[in-house]
Protein backbone atom coordinates (compact mmCIF):
# COMPACT_ATOMS: atom_id res chain seq x y z
CA UNK A 1 0.00 0.00 0.00
CA UNK A 2 1.56 3.26 -1.11
CA UNK A 3 1.28 6.12 1.36
CA UNK A 4 -0.95 9.41 0.11
CA UNK A 5 0.87 11.90 -2.17
CA UNK A 6 -0.16 15.69 -1.09
CA UNK A 7 0.08 18.30 -3.32
CA UNK A 8 1.21 20.97 -3.44
CA UNK A 9 -0.99 24.01 -3.29
CA UNK A 10 1.02 27.02 -3.83
CA UNK A 11 1.88 30.26 -1.87
CA UNK A 12 -0.52 30.80 1.24
CA UNK A 13 -3.30 33.54 1.35
CA UNK A 14 -2.39 36.14 3.93
CA UNK A 15 -4.94 37.38 6.57
CA UNK A 16 -4.99 40.69 5.29
CA UNK A 17 -7.22 39.45 1.84
CA UNK A 18 -10.50 40.61 3.10
CA UNK A 19 -11.62 44.16 1.82
CA UNK A 20 -14.62 45.82 3.32
CA UNK A 21 -16.47 48.08 1.20
CA UNK A 22 -19.98 50.07 2.60
CA UNK A 23 -22.40 51.16 0.15
CA UNK A 24 -22.81 55.40 1.19
CA UNK A 25 -26.09 55.67 -1.33
CA UNK A 26 -28.82 53.11 0.00
CA UNK A 27 -31.55 54.99 -1.45
CA UNK A 28 -29.80 55.62 -5.25
CA UNK A 29 -27.18 53.53 -7.39
CA UNK A 30 -24.96 51.92 -5.11
CA UNK A 31 -21.65 54.09 -4.64
CA UNK A 32 -19.24 51.44 -2.89
CA UNK A 33 -16.53 53.21 -0.28
CA UNK A 34 -13.54 51.00 0.64
CA UNK A 35 -13.98 51.00 5.12
CA UNK A 36 -9.89 51.99 5.66
CA UNK A 37 -7.16 51.43 7.96
CA UNK A 38 -8.68 47.59 8.59
CA UNK A 39 -6.08 46.56 10.59
CA UNK A 40 -7.35 43.51 11.78
CA UNK A 41 -10.83 41.21 10.72
CA UNK A 42 -12.48 38.21 11.34
CA UNK A 43 -15.31 37.71 8.91
CA UNK A 44 -18.05 35.14 9.19
CA UNK A 45 -20.37 34.32 6.75
CA UNK A 46 -21.51 31.22 7.70
CA UNK A 47 -22.43 30.51 11.78
CA UNK A 48 -24.70 27.68 11.78
CA UNK A 49 -27.72 26.82 14.24
CA UNK A 50 -27.36 23.33 14.19
CA UNK A 51 -30.58 21.59 16.10
CA UNK A 52 -30.94 18.26 17.04
CA UNK A 53 -32.77 15.63 15.36
CA UNK A 54 -31.69 12.42 16.60
CA UNK A 55 -34.82 9.32 16.10
CA UNK A 56 -34.28 5.33 15.94
CA UNK A 57 -33.24 5.30 12.49
CA UNK A 58 -29.40 6.40 13.52
CA UNK A 59 -28.84 3.19 15.79
CA UNK A 60 -27.90 5.34 18.41
CA UNK A 61 -26.17 8.01 16.61
CA UNK A 62 -26.98 11.71 16.53
CA UNK A 63 -28.08 13.51 13.75
CA UNK A 64 -28.33 17.39 13.34
CA UNK A 65 -29.77 19.27 10.70
CA UNK A 66 -28.70 23.48 9.95
CA UNK A 67 -31.68 25.66 10.42
CA UNK A 68 -30.52 28.86 10.12
CA UNK A 69 -26.93 30.91 10.29
CA UNK A 70 -25.76 34.09 10.98
CA UNK A 71 -23.22 36.17 9.86
CA UNK A 72 -20.62 38.76 11.13
CA UNK A 73 -17.19 40.82 10.65
CA UNK A 74 -15.32 42.09 13.73
CA UNK A 75 -12.82 44.62 12.06
CA UNK A 76 -10.00 46.75 14.31
CA UNK A 77 -9.72 50.01 12.80
CA UNK A 78 -7.18 52.81 12.77
CA UNK A 79 -8.36 56.05 13.16
CA UNK A 80 -6.30 58.31 11.41
CA UNK A 81 -6.91 61.72 10.02
CA UNK A 82 -6.62 63.10 6.45
CA UNK A 83 -2.98 64.44 6.12
CA UNK A 84 -4.35 67.84 4.36
CA UNK A 85 -6.82 68.30 7.26
CA UNK A 86 -6.78 67.10 10.67
CA UNK A 87 -10.72 67.12 11.07
CA UNK A 88 -10.98 64.81 8.01
CA UNK A 89 -11.03 61.01 9.16
CA UNK A 90 -11.72 58.02 6.78
CA UNK A 91 -14.65 58.14 4.69
CA UNK A 92 -16.09 54.86 5.06
CA UNK A 93 -15.41 54.96 8.71
CA UNK A 94 -17.08 58.29 9.23
CA UNK A 95 -20.34 56.75 7.44
CA UNK A 96 -20.20 53.10 9.59
CA UNK A 97 -19.89 55.53 12.93
CA UNK A 98 -22.95 57.80 12.30
CA UNK A 99 -24.92 54.87 11.82
CA UNK A 100 -24.00 53.00 14.91
CA UNK A 101 -23.65 55.72 17.64
CA UNK A 102 -27.07 56.13 18.72
CA UNK A 103 -28.67 54.92 15.97
CA UNK A 104 -31.47 51.91 16.01
CA UNK A 105 -33.63 49.74 14.08
CA UNK A 106 -33.05 50.65 10.06
CA UNK A 107 -31.09 53.86 10.91
CA UNK A 108 -28.58 51.63 12.42
CA UNK A 109 -28.47 49.40 9.39
CA UNK A 110 -25.73 49.65 6.65
CA UNK A 111 -25.00 47.59 3.39
CA UNK A 112 -22.05 46.44 2.68
CA UNK A 113 -19.93 44.24 0.51
CA UNK A 114 -16.88 41.90 1.52
CA UNK A 115 -14.23 40.14 -1.31
CA UNK A 116 -11.06 39.03 -1.70
CA UNK A 117 -8.43 41.00 -2.31
CA UNK A 118 -4.72 40.14 -2.60
CA UNK A 119 -2.84 42.83 -4.22
CA UNK A 120 0.74 41.33 -3.84
CA UNK A 121 0.93 38.36 -5.67
CA UNK A 122 3.61 36.55 -4.09
CA UNK A 123 4.09 34.45 -7.45
CA UNK A 124 4.25 37.89 -9.38
CA UNK A 125 1.65 35.95 -11.71
CA UNK A 126 -2.38 37.62 -11.31
CA UNK A 127 -3.59 35.97 -8.45
CA UNK A 128 -7.56 35.35 -8.89
CA UNK A 129 -10.20 36.45 -7.07
CA UNK A 130 -12.83 34.20 -6.03
CA UNK A 131 -14.81 35.19 -3.01
CA UNK A 132 -17.39 37.84 -2.85
CA UNK A 133 -20.62 38.46 -0.67
CA UNK A 134 -22.90 41.50 -0.20
CA UNK A 135 -25.44 41.66 2.81
CA UNK A 136 -27.10 44.41 5.31
CA UNK A 137 -26.44 44.73 9.04
CA UNK A 138 -26.40 46.47 11.99
CA UNK A 139 -23.01 48.14 13.18
CA UNK A 140 -21.63 48.10 16.59
CA UNK A 141 -18.68 50.93 16.90
CA UNK A 142 -16.80 50.79 20.25
CA UNK A 143 -13.47 52.96 20.32
CA UNK A 144 -10.66 51.09 22.34
CA UNK A 145 -9.22 53.99 24.50
CA UNK A 146 -5.80 53.68 25.88
CA UNK A 147 -3.40 55.68 27.54
CA UNK A 148 -2.13 59.24 25.55
CA UNK A 149 0.56 57.31 23.48
CA UNK A 150 -2.11 54.14 22.50
CA UNK A 151 -3.05 54.70 18.90
CA UNK A 152 -6.38 55.73 18.08
CA UNK A 153 -8.31 52.30 17.60
CA UNK A 154 -12.37 51.05 17.09
CA UNK A 155 -13.54 47.61 17.50
CA UNK A 156 -16.18 47.48 15.10
CA UNK A 157 -18.84 45.01 14.36
CA UNK A 158 -21.05 44.09 11.77
CA UNK A 159 -23.83 42.13 12.33
CA UNK A 160 -25.92 40.66 9.53
CA UNK A 161 -29.31 41.64 8.88
CA UNK A 162 -30.88 38.80 6.71
CA UNK A 163 -29.48 36.81 3.90
CA UNK A 164 -25.39 37.60 3.11
CA UNK A 165 -25.67 36.98 -0.35
CA UNK A 166 -22.36 35.59 -3.23
CA UNK A 167 -21.86 37.99 -5.84
CA UNK A 168 -19.73 38.19 -8.56
CA UNK A 169 -15.94 39.43 -7.69
CA UNK A 170 -16.48 43.31 -8.26
CA UNK A 171 -12.69 43.37 -9.79
CA UNK A 172 -12.08 39.85 -10.82
CA UNK A 173 -8.34 38.85 -11.93
CA UNK A 174 -7.45 40.18 -15.57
Amino acid sequence: MSSPTIPTLGPSTVNRKWMYEVNTTPSGSATYVPIGGVMNSQFQPDTPNWVDNTDQAGQGFQSQNKTGATWSGSLTVDRKVGSSDPTTYDVGQEYLRTHAIGKFGTSNTVEIRVYEWYPEDPTGASTPRVEAYHGKCGVSWVPAGGDMMADDTVAVTLNGQGKLDIIDHPFPAS
